[in-house]
C-alpha cells in the first residue's frame, strides 16, 4: 500500500510507468486531467464543436463519453447494433450505451446492422464473411455518414494506448506504409470527411478500466465473442509481456512514433487520393462502389444463391 499523491490516503492503485500512487477518489480527476492534456496538446477540438463518439458499451468508449462531458465538450454517441446473440452481447452492450446516454443527457444514435444490410454479424459468419472486416467497415461507414447528415465536424473513438501500440506494432511488422502515414491521434478533416480524434491514445487500457470502476460507469465486462481470433489480440499479448518487464515501454514506443511523425512533414503527409461519390449509395469513396455497398451486394448475392438452391 502506498499513499495517494494528492490526498495522502492509503491506496492500492499504483502506476509503475508514472511512479504514481492515486486513491480511488482522486483517480477520476487525474484521469480526466490527462485526457484534457491530450486534447489540448493535439488541438483535437474546441468547446463549441460538436463531437460524434463511436460507443460500444465497453469501458473505453463509455469512459471517454463521460470524460468529454465532464470536461465541458458537446459529445453525442453512435452505437452499432451488430446482432451478436452469444450471451446476449449486442442486447447488453446496447443497454449500457442507453444507460450512459440517459446519465449524461446526450443524444445516442442507434444503427441496427440487420436493418442496413439485412444480415447480422452472426449471419455473416454462416456465409463465410470475415466478422471483424464487416464490423470495421460498417462502423466507419455510419460514423462518416451521420457526421455529414447531422453536421458533426469531429468523430471521436475510444482507442486506448494498448490499441494504438498494437496497431503500430502490426503495421511495422507488415510494413504497411499507407497505414503508418494515417496513424496519429488526430486525422485532419476534409471536404468529405470529419476530423477524426483519439483522446485516449496515451491512456493504458487498465487505466481506462480503473476510471470506469472508480467513477461508477456500468459497462459490459465481456469481450466481443468474435474478437479472440483477431490478430491485434496476439500483438497486445506480446506488448503486455514487454510492459510487465519494462514498465512504460508501450507508451515509449507509441509516443516516440507520434513525436517522429510530428517532426517529419513527409511522414505526416497523407497519401493523396481522388474522392468520388459511390455509384450506389452516393457516399464519398475512393472507388466507383464503396466497400460498404460491395459487402452488401456480396451478402445479397449469397443469400439469393442459397434461396435458389433450396427451391431446386
Amino acid at each position: 500500500m502506498r499513499k495517494c499523491k494528492f490526498c495522502s490516503a492509503m491506496t492500492g492503485i499504483y502506476m509503475r510507468e508514472h511512479h504514481l500512487a492515486v486513491c480511488k477518489n482522486c483517480f477520476p480527476k487525474w484521469f480526466e486531467g490527462r485526457v484534457a492534456e491530450t486534447i489540448e496538446r493535439y488541438k483535437m477540438f474546441k468547446k463549441d464543436e460538436r463531437i460524434l463518439l463511436g460507443v460500444s458499451g465497453g469501458k473505453d468508449s463509455l469512459a471517454l463519453w463521460q470524460v468529454l462531458i465532464r470536461l465541458g465538450y458537446q459529445a453525442d454517441g453512435l452505437y452499432l447494433s451488430l446482432g451478436i446473440k452469444n450471451d446476449n452481447y449486442s442486447l447488453d452492450s446496447k443497454e449500457k450505451c442507453i444507460k450512459m446516454k440517459e446519465k449524461l443527457g446526450r443524444e445516442l444514435y442507434i444503427v441496427d446492422l440487420k436493418n442496413e444490410i439485412e444480415i447480422s454479424i452472426d449471419d455473416a459468419r454462416s456465409i463465410h464473411l470475415k466478422t471483424c472486416s464487416i464490423c470495421g467497415t460498417v462502423k466507419r461507414y455510419f460514423l462518416n455518414k451521420i457526421t455529414r447528415e447531422k453536421a458533426y465536424p469531429v468523430i471521436a473513438t475510444g482507442h486506448n494506448l494498448d490499441d494504438e501500440a498494437a496497431t503500430l506494432f502490426g503495421n511495422l511488422l507488415r510494413w504497411e506504409e499507407s497505414y503508418l502515414r494515417r496513424q496519429y491521434p488526430v486525422i485532419s478533416g476534409t471536404n468529405f470527411f470529419a476530423r477524426k480524434v483519439k483522446p485516449l491514445a496515451f491512456m493504458y487500457e487498465r487505466q481506462c478500466a480503473i476510471y470506469a470502476l472508480t467513477s461508477g460507469i456500468d459497462y459490459i465486462r465481456t469481450e466481443c465473442p468474435y474478437s479472440s481470433k483477431a490478430t491485434s489480440i496476439s500483438y497486445k499479448e506480446n506488448l503486455n509481456q514487454l510492459e510487465n518487464r519494462h514498465e512504460g515501454i508501450m507508451k515509449f514506443f507509441y509516443t516516440n512514433f507520434t513525436n517522429a511523425k510530428k517532426k517529419d512533414n513527409a511522414m505526416m503527409k497523407a497519401e493523396e487520393v481522388e474522392i468520388v461519390s459511390c455509384q450506389i449509395c452516393g457516399e464519398p469513396t475512393t472507388v466507383a462502389v464503396c466497400r460498404f455497398c460491395r459487402i452488401k451486394e456480396k451478402i445479397m448475392n449469397k443469400k439469393k444463391n442459397e434461396t435458389e438452391k433450396r427451391e431446386k
